[in-house]
């Protein structure tokens, strides 16, 4: 009974070292996440933080702007849709819908409308994601 006493207190040490060793893979990839993610915001081409929320009235759409669109359901599904070169938005099953220089609240009633025939008794919802850089 013994040999097994000690192989089992072998096994019970590695297993503990093992979760330890991981608890600390798992710490160095989330401090390398936070570091990649400050530095990111420190260069050059990273976006800036807003100083408070776009007004959805006078925000013009264009190229670069990031949409996010939800579609509720039993499976929801949320997409990160770029205004196109042209000012165009390709959303899925709907196609293109134009937005450039149209407000910000226009530009999501648009994509909206364009998207309620395809999704009935589910929610839809259109948010600016990330606005275009202005040089």
């Amino acid at each position: 009974m013994l040999p097994f006493r000690r192989s089992l207190t072998a096994f019970v040490l590695l297993a503990l070292l093992g979760v330890a060793a991981q608890a600390q893979t798992a710490r160095d990839v989330r401090e390398a996440l936070q570091a990649r993610s400050a530095s990111n915001l420190a260069q050059p081409g990273a976006p800036e933080a807003l100083e408070g929320p776009v007004d959805a009235a006078t925000y013009r759409v264009g190229p670069g702007d990031v949409f996010s669109i939800s579609i509720g359901g039993a499976e929801p599904v949320l997409v990160s849709l770029p205004v196109s070169a042209d000012g165009v938005l390709v959303v899925p099953t709907a196609g293109k819908v134009e937005v450039a220089g149209l407000a910000l609240a226009e530009a999501r009633q648009r994509v909206l409308d364009a998207l309620r025939p395809f999704y009935r008794n589910v929610g839809l919802d259109v948010a600016l994601a990330q606005p275009r850089r202005f040089r």
